[in-house]
């Protein structure tokens, strides 16, 4: 298959990352591959590694110079004339593309992306995953676009949860396939280890308040009022850096952005995913569940489906206030039952391997693979 994978921008995020993987796991299988990113500026490190790996991309705007005098002419032309500019552009060398590398197929990534294919394509189908974005913005009660996936040839739920709140608020059905987990081959060990002077906890997330940085901090400063623990957080941005200069704690280790994580979930007891209103699935949990670790994390969206199965439950779910907050005080009892009982910890480390085995990357590209050859049989 000749395939396109859309994503609205290149940087270090869920959807982001998704597709980078899938294009590369797709070109592996022996398709012709192609990532689109629609919009710019780029995470130039992640740019520079795709290209590193000889991965297809598409860029309508090829220097920084050509996309900052497109960027200035678009706001010329929108202010003198309203014409979109840059967008007429970007389709014009996206239909171009598309008809000289003779593409059967698109996978959208983006509410975006989705918009996008939905006014550009006349011939070609395109698949839309959704990441959350559509769910979220119903929870929301935000102004969801209906008519633009109604246009693409299949939706694609990546948690149950989104399928039933696109049913719900769009009466839409989909797909859902579950985003498989890169597990790697070997540790990588980073410079500077972590200080094994006492149970640590961890939690690694985009540094955003809806993550739910600061309810970690606040339950961890309870605990340790009685325990010897330390708390690690992986993560970057305005949000988490304020939060630094407000919590100077010797226990809490705020590490920055780190690329190979693999050294900080080894290094870890159990990990936090204490996220507030919504969550679509919970990625960053299998990174803990692969590597044996139990997590904490809050009951909500698609979280439950990834923390639980028939079997048994690789963690354990913070409460929720009013549907939206986690309750501090329930996940400070969590940590300190999970550090005092050594048994449950063992219990829930066996079960979130088992847990990690079921959402394997190879699965969820053979399923994409399967839903785009009966769209394009069609």
């Amino acid at each position: 298959m000749k395939i396109v994978i859309a994503i609205w921008s290149l940087r270090m995020g869920g959807a982001e990352m998704f597709s980078k993987h899938l294009a590369k796991k797709l070109i592996k299988r022996g398709h012709d591959v192609y990532l689109f990113p629609l919009l710019e500026p780029y995470d130039l490190s992640l740019l520079s590694d795709i290209r590193q790996e000889n991965m297809p991309i598409l860029i309508p705007f090829k220097t920084v110079f050509f996309s900052w005098l497109v960027w200035k002419l678009h706001a010329l032309c929108l202010r003198l004339f309203s014409f979109r500019l840059r967008d007429y552009l970007t389709k014009r060398y996206f239909l171009k593309q598309i008809k000289k590398k003779k593409i059967q197929i698109v996978i959208s990534n983006s509410s975006l992306t989705d918009e996008f294919m939905a006014k550009s394509l006349y011939k070609i189908p395109f698949v839309s995953i959704e990441h959350g974005q559509y769910a979220i913005s119903a929870f929301d009660h935000e102004i969801v676009n209906r008519d633009t996936l109604v246009k693409a040839a299949r939706v694609v739920c990546v948690s149950k949860w989104c399928a039933r709140v696109l049913m719900e608020t769009l009466n839409l059905d989909s797909t859902v396939i579950y985003n498989g987990h890169l597990k790697n081959e070997a540790i990588v060990e980073m410079p500077e280890t972590l200080e094994r002077k006492t149970f640590t906890f961890s939690m690694i997330a985009r540094g955003i308040s809806q993550k739910g940085w600061d309810v970690a901090i606040k339950a961890f400063l309870k605990v340790v009022e009685t325990k010897d623990a330390q708390l690690v957080l992986v993560g970057a941005g305005e949000f988490l850096s304020d939060l630094e200069k407000r919590f100077d704690h010797p226990a809490i280790l705020f590490r920055g952005q780190i690329n190979s994580i693999e050294q900080v979930v080894r290094d870890t007891d159990v990990g936090l995913f204490p996220s507030r209103k919504y969550e679509a699935f919970g990625l960053s949990i299998l990174d803990f569940f692969s590597q044996g670790k139990p997590v904490l994390a809050s009951n909500l969206g698609g979280i439950p489906e990834v923390v639980e199965d028939d079997l048994g439950a690789g963690g354990l779910l913070i409460q929720m206030k009013n549907n939206e907050e986690p309750d501090v005080d329930h996940l400070v009892k969590l940590m300190t039952e999970i550090m005092d009982n050594k048994s449950m910890r063992n219990s829930l480390s066996n079960n979130a391997i088992r847990i990690a085995g079921r959402f394997d990357f190879q699965k969820t590209v053979s399923e994409y693979e399967q839903i785009c050859l009966s769209v394009i049989q069609k």
